[in-house]
């Protein structure tokens, strides 16, 4: 939960500044290596820039123009959280589920990259689902979308794909 509001002007920016900024993002999107376009519209668009997850919004979808940026602050392994013996035993042995559940903010995500890295690192085959696909994961770590718009779809790829274990 520990963010930082960075004021980038004391200057009120404009809505033409503002679509100057997103054609450089959406071009980055397009040319940059590791970068891609999670979601794609006019009123809303979400960029993977790198570790940056971009989120880009107009009218009629919000009431202004707004661009946000969201990076990662922390990674970490299993190691780094104080799990008890038991649940460590359980994540060595067979895993049939696990719910990771909070408030925004509250580190599942970094939770849910660090039991991801941790199977991977058994050898065992490792897919994840999410929208957007900003996960701090290892390339090992297949990341998938919505396929087609649905999640459905993608967890029908998933039981062809065959993983050992999807988050």
């Amino acid at each position: 939960g520990n963010f930082e509001l960075v004021r980038i002007s004391e200057d009120r920016i404009t809505a033409e500044e503002l679509e100057v900024i997103i054609k450089e993002i959406m071009d980055a999107a397009r040319y940059e290596d590791d970068a891609f376009v999670e979601v794609s519209g006019y009123t809303a668009s979400v960029v993977q820039l790198g570790d940056m997850r971009i989120a880009i919004c107009r009218p009629p979808f919000s009431d202004g123009i707004e661009i946000t940026v969201v990076r990662p602050i922390a990674k970490l392994t299993l190691d780094d959280y104080k799990l008890s013996e038991k649940l460590k035993q359980r994540f060595s042995g067979r895993v049939d589920g696990v719910l990771i559940a909070g408030p925004p903010g509250s580190g599942k995500s970094t939770f849910a990259a660090s039991v991801a890295e941790f199977f991977e690192a058994k050898g065992k085959i490792v897919k994840t689902m999410e929208s957007p696909r900003d996960l701090q994961v290892k390339p090992e770590i297949t990341q998938y979308a919505k396929l087609k718009g649905s999640f459905e779809n993608t967890a029908d790829m998933l039981l062809l794909v065959r993983p050992d274990y999807t988050v």
